[in-house]
């Protein structure tokens, strides 16, 4: 019951006259959104807030928790040409939740790191799973995604995702003067 226009993936049901391409791009954002968690922008300047209790609580200099970045990073970037591959065989509906996921459990990954000797394999792991996941494979997923449901539309449509990175990355770059403001809300205020 599904018209398909021209042998692509652009369909619009029968019955009602909604284009479902909308909706790809509705959840699109918010997988941009996880994704944009693994950029460096928001590490760096995350990152350079903790710095202090990773010192304290690991034991180690910003330079090594630096460095074990650098490593995942470099890392994750081998890893992209994989991932770009295994979105081209599953495609995005079963690589984006696999790679929310993934970011995740990086996250959590991060937090168990202790002050022992798997201190910096798990730091190193814990950012290249990061890395891999959040801009790596969610940020051409859903490129790709949008790409197979839009022939017409789809500068707006990407622009409309792309809106997102461009949206959070002025948010993350104000939120030093916002954490520094005398007018925050106490419950807002560092510790």
């Amino acid at each position: 019951h599904c018209a398909v226009k021209m042998g692509c993936l652009s369909r619009r049901p029968a019955r009602c006259g909604f284009f479902y391409g909308w909706a790809i791009v509705a959840v699109t954002v918010p997988t941009q959104m996880c994704a944009h968690i693994g950029s460096v922008l928001v590490n760096s300047l995350t990152l350079a807030r903790i710095y202090d209790d990773m010192e304290t609580r690991l034991g180690v200099a910003r330079t090594v928790v630096a460095s074990y970045w650098m490593f995942g990073t470099l890392l994750s970037a081998v890893a992209v040409p994989v991932l770009g591959v295994a979105l081209d065989r599953w495609g995005g509906r079963v690589c984006m939740p696999i790679c929310c996921v993934a970011m995740g459990l990086s996250m959590l990954l991060l937090d168990i790191a202790g002050a022992d000797a798997s201190t910096a394999q798990l730091l190193i792991l814990g950012f290249f799973v990061m890395r891999a996941s959040g801009m790596g494979a969610l940020t051409p997923a859903c490129t790709t995604v949008i790409n197979q449901w839009f022939e017409r539309r789809r500068g707006l449509a990407l622009s409309i995702n792309q809106f997102t990175s461009m949206f959070l990355t002025c948010v993350q770059s104000c939120s030093p003067l916002l954490l520094l403001s005398p007018s925050l809300p106490f419950f807002l205020l560092p510790a």
